[in-house]
């Protein structure tokens, strides 16, 4: 009977134990890393710390987790890059993001396609009680934090001896005779943290302008161009609810069809471009497009210009390398702007934007670039027309926007370096075929859409 008796008790000891742990052993973990180059997580990438991760359920908004890579905390996040968040006790799902806190200026968010993990499956009991692994990888990136410390001294001395000590933490000065020492130290710590660039989407509009002889330089070289008529509103957006203010943002870009007329133009071929959908190489056929920051309102009249923080960008035509993989399409894709709530079906790439100095105004960022897709919404923009208020530097104008065309995400030219032919496409999570060939990680050729959705210039 005692025997019966202690079996008992250390059962229930191992069970008490046992649900113990299960209350706090409930977790998703990851790194971050900055890419080394091809696109790919390997050894050769470098962990970020700074970075903040947000976890958030599905079926309950106000459950949300955060936590800094590399601080250590809480247990089991102990190495550089390194983060981990404990989630409740059910069974639930949850989304993955970086909340923007922390990424380095100008990098964005390459892998996993769409920026963020979702669904994320969390079991109530184990062996599905905890997720590891969920990584992120970056482009063009930096630390996302520098300091810089600065110190001067100036000893004035009446006498001929005098001396000064200093150590790690304090410093002293002395003198002999009759010296007169002054020491003066100042330091200064910056910390620079930056949210996700902004995407945008474009509405068709057609107002003829003409406007001469405009400088623009990029990196593609010096040219002179005519703005032949204007041809796009594009909202800043939230896409995947990574953004959410992006939508109150004042600043929006204006999309003007141009013609260079000096230098002939010639075609620039194999530029790999990364960005949140992978990556993928692209010729540029031609120029055909200025986009200039702009205000934009549906009452009149549209907001002061201000100073624009965003750049001017020139835009090419662009079409696949021809033997290089096509482009994946990428579904449900979800995006909030000015206009409203969409769900996005990415087709193909259509246009490369890179920023330019137009009329010597010089360049904010000329690293981030922009890579514009063709688009299908649900529910669909076609049929419907709103007349909306601009200011930008062409002066203030009303519009009516007739159509949904393009979405355009920030993106990286030639990570890999200039002159690459990098071909690797990252395979998105949710495309419209799975054909994959052995030799690459996806050559699905996305099926022709309706007429309706091609921008026929």
């Amino acid at each position: 009977m005692a025997m019966t008796r202690l079996v008992s008790a250390m059962f229930s000891v191992a069970v008490v134990l046992a649900t113990a742990g299960l209350a706090r052993a409930h977790w998703v973990d990851g790194k971050v890393f900055c890419d080394n180059g091809n696109g790919i997580f390997d050894d050769g990438d470098t962990p970020i710390d700074g970075v903040e991760v947000k976890v958030t359920s599905l079926s309950d908004a106000s459950v949300m987790r955060t936590d800094l890579t590399g601080d250590n905390t809480p247990v089991g996040s102990t190495g550089p890059g390194d983060w981990r968040t404990y989630v409740p006790s059910i069974t639930d799902d949850y989304k993955v993001q970086l909340s923007g806190v922390g990424i380095p200026p100008g990098a964005s968010v390459i892998l996993p396609i769409g920026g963020m993990y979702s669904p994320v499956h969390i079991e109530a009991n184990p062996p599905g009680d905890h997720v590891d692994n969920l990584n992120f990888l970056l482009v063009s990136c930096v630390p996302s934090t520098t300091s810089s410390s600065t110190s001067s001294t100036s000893t004035s001395s009446s006498s001929s001896s005098s001396s000064s000590s200093s150590s790690s933490s304090s410093s002293s000065s002395s003198s002999s005779s009759t010296s007169t020492s002054s020491i003066t130290s100042t330091s200064s710590t910056s910390s620079t943290s930056t949210t996700l660039p902004t995407h945008f989407q474009c509405y068709e509009e057609k107002k003829t302008r003409s406007i001469p002889g405009i400088s623009l330089v990029d990196e593609f070289g010096a040219s002179t161009v005519n703005i032949v008529r204007r041809r796009r509103i594009c909202n800043p957006a939230n896409k995947n609810d990574e953004d959410p203010i992006a939508p109150t943002l004042l600043d929006h870009l204006i999309g003007y069809e141009i013609k260079q007329v000096s230098p002939r133009f010639n075609r620039v071929l194999a530029q790999t471009v990364a960005n949140q959908f992978g990556s993928i190489t692209l010729d540029l056929i031609k120029p055909v497009r200025l986009l200039v920051p702009g205000t934009k309102s549906e009452t009149p009249p549209a907001p002061p210009l201000g100073t624009p923080t965003i750049d001017h960008f020139k835009c090419y035509k662009a079409k696949h390398t021809s033997g290089t993989p096509r482009f994946s399409r990428v579904n449900g894709v979800t995006i909030v702007d000015q206009f409203g709530s969409r769900t996005l079906t990415v087709i193909k790439p259509t246009k490369f934007c890179a920023p330019a100095n137009k009329n010597d105004e010089g360049v904010l960022d000329p690293d981030r670039h922009l890579l514009c897709y063709l688009v299908r919404a649900n529910p669909p923009f076609i049929g419907q027309q709103r007349t909306v208020y601009i200011e930008d530097q062409f002066g203030a104008d009303t519009l009516t926007v007739t159509a949904l065309r393009e979405f355009c995400v920030p993106s990286v030219l030639n990570p890999n370096g200039p002159g690459t032919t990098s071909t690797t496409i990252l395979t998105p999570t949710t495309t419209s075929s799975t054909e994959v060939p052995p030799t690459t990680t996806s050559t699905t050729i996305p099926a022709s859409p309706s007429g309706a959705f091609f921008d026929r210039r």
